[in-house]
């Protein structure tokens, strides 16, 4: 997550022409392949002369392979020329750019890139991002926890665990907000772009699954608290699923369904582990009753089961 390029993200794997290459026959294209499949929405690819004007004679597209990137370009007389990219990974949402040289009957040399030629540069991890997958991950995994810890390990779901699901209900908001601007401002892209491409998706799709969440917790009142709990929580444990596929875990390879599943589930169990316990020490103060006794009994069950899971799928 601090890392300013891993190779999870969507990286240059290779081109053609390559780098440093010396073509003797102009090519009608160029074509590069990343480690993880571009958004085409969110895909610039241009070639340039030395000048830094576009010797492109179309927009970049995305296949037949989902990894591979196209743009076509005109008559390319002899020279040498930069191929600049900027992308966004379909998989994980990071922004990622660079730029190569080839030449056309020369070689590129080392000052291959010519003086009117941007080249663009990987973003820095944004503040907005990070804070903000922190806060959707705590918020959620707390409302997992207060949702289940509320209506089964006590008779009556206790006003501060109420309290509780509503903040924590609060930081999963605020940290998807946070989450889609910090993406949004990475890629370079107005709202109406953003908002259209699959990133942007993955942020709407957190969103609704969070204010279904806030609508269960608005309904947790009176005779309806548990069914309100309830809606809260499994909206959480689903906005926590498109989280997880939205990541690394979704990328390509082998096993991708076990992989998500294996992180949605390692991810809720220590929700309702950490998650429970928040609910379950705000919902024991006070004075020692029976009531207070069983429901440290019933949460101790289950918590140690959820603790397993969070150790078994963390390995």
């Amino acid at each position: 997550m601090w890392a300013p390029e891993g190779d999870a993200h969507a990286l240059l794997s290779s081109s053609e022409p390559a780098e440093g290459a010396n073509v003797t026959e102009a090519p009608d294209r160029a074509v590069l392949t990343f480690t993880e499949a571009p958004d085409p929405a969110l895909t610039d690819v241009q070639v340039l002369d030395p000048s830094g004007a576009a010797v492109s004679t179309g927009p970049a597209t995305v296949g037949p392979k989902p990894t591979v990137v196209t743009v076509p370009v005109g008559e390319l007389p002899e020279g040498v020329y930069t191929v600049t990219w900027r992308v966004v990974s379909r998989v994980d949402g990071h922004t990622t750019a660079g730029a190569f040289a080839f030449g056309v009957g020369v070689e590129p040399g080392e000052a291959a890139v010519g003086p009117g030629v941007r080249v663009p540069r990987s973003p820095p991890p944004s503040p907005f991002e990070i804070a903000g997958r922190w806060l959707l991950f705590v918020g959620l995994g707390l409302l997992v926890g207060v949702a289940w810890t509320a209506t089964l390990a006590f008779p009556e779901p206790p006003r501060a665990a109420l309290r509780l699901a509503a903040s924590a209900w609060a930081a999963s908001l605020v940290g998807v907000v946070a989450l889609g601007a910090g993406q949004m401002v990475a890629t370079g892209a107005g709202p109406a772009a953003f908002l259209g491409s699959s990133v942007g998706w993955g942020v709407i799709l957190r969103g609704i699954a969070v204010m279904i969440a806030g609508a269960g917790l608005v309904a947790a009142r009176g005779r309806w608290a548990r069914v309100g709990l309830v809606v809260a929580g499994v909206a959480a444990a689903a906005a926590v699923l498109i989280h997880v596929a939205a990541g690394h875990a979704n990328a390509a390879g082998d096993l991708r369904a076990a992989k998500v599943a294996a992180q949605w589930v390692h991810v809720v169990a220590g929700g309702v582990w950490l998650g429970g316990l928040a609910a379950l020490l705000v919902g024991v103060r006070g004075e020692p009753s029976n009531r207070k006794a069983a429901a440290v009994r019933r949460f101790s069950a289950v918590a140690g089961v959820a603790l397993f899971v969070v150790l078994t799928t963390g390995v």
